[in-house]
């Protein structure tokens, strides 16, 4: 065997064990379909379209309940061609069977131990390519930096307005797990909704935003050194965050977290006020969010 015939073998093989240990890495994207609104069903059907394009290697993950027949036959009809079509598409299905609101369901995801990267995004918002591109960065950096957990993503200037934002965040499941003690994110949940909103049944916790218990909870404890948010409005507002080059374009819907109605129309963009994310979160309170 000469050596150049053994330097290529040894590529070939070092391609192929690496391509297998890519294989073996489970990352998956989790929404919530909580409702058979016309947005949140196409906006699932399409995620999991575009995930082929623009995330190979991840699964879409749908959080939703198994609800019994109503009398309502359309809003059946559709439900059942949309979960048909999402697993014509290799999406997976989770039922849940909790009485937290739907916005909830998919952080279920936090507490996967099999998963090894994780998205939560929102079933009216779309997967883009350059949402792909940081959480490619994070995953890429996670390989020399294990201690980090969580990721967020920050591309408005009402974004920039919280440390963490609901349905522009991801996490590594067990390395979280351990900054928590052992303890699950759900139970942090169930914890916030309770003593936020004053309610032990969790059947209406309407009044609880996602993105305070991202700020008021998961923040503090992953801040110091386990996050990483690629941003392109408040990088200069909060730590751990790397500059994300802010498109200049007038196609607002390439601004990550975009949102959609249920005919592809956009409803929310990128910001065109100009404002700066320190008119809105300031050094003084700053403080606040981290209560």
């Amino acid at each position: 065997m000469n050596c150049t015939y053994k330097c290529n073998f040894f590529r070939y093989m070092y391609h192929i064990n690496h391509v297998k240990t890519l294989q073996k890495t489970t990352m998956v994207i989790a929404v919530s379909l909580a409702s058979s609104e016309q947005a949140e069903l196409w906006g699932v059907v399409r995620n999991a379209q575009l995930v082929r394009v623009y995330f190979p290697g991840w699964t879409l993950r749908i959080y939703m309940k198994q609800v019994a027949a109503t009398s309502d036959v359309d809003s059946e009809s559709s439900r059942a061609r949309v979960i048909s079509t999402l697993l014509v598409l290799g999406a997976d299905i989770v039922y849940v069977d909790t009485r937290l609101a739907g916005h909830w369901w998919s952080y279920m995801i936090a507490d996967d131990l099999s998963v090894d990267f994780a998205l939560v995004r929102k079933p009216n918002s779309r997967l883009c390519e350059r949402d792909a591109m940081a959480v490619k960065d994070w995953v890429e950096l996670c390989e020399k930096a294990p201690h980090v957990a969580v990721h967020c993503l920050r591309d408005t200037t009402y974004q920039g307005s919280r440390p963490i934002m609901h349905g522009l965040w991801g996490v590594r499941p067990s390395v979280l797990h351990h900054l928590l003690g052992g303890r699950s994110l759900m139970s942090l949940i169930q914890q916030f909704v309770n003593d936020s909103c004053g309610r032990d049944d969790d059947d209406a916790d309407d009044g609880c935003e996602p993105s305070d218990f991202l700020s008021q909870m998961l923040w503090p404890v992953v801040q110091r050194d386990a996050v990483v948010c690629h941003d392109s409005v408040s990088h200069d507002v909060w730590p751990n965050s790397l500059y994300f080059q802010r498109i200049h374009s007038h196609t607002v819907a390439q601004c990550v977290g975009a949102e959609y109605d249920g005919h592809e129309q956009l409803v929310t963009g990128c910001d065109s006020d100009g404002h700066s994310p320190t008119d809105i979160v300031s050094n003084d309170n700053v403080p606040e969010l981290l209560v």
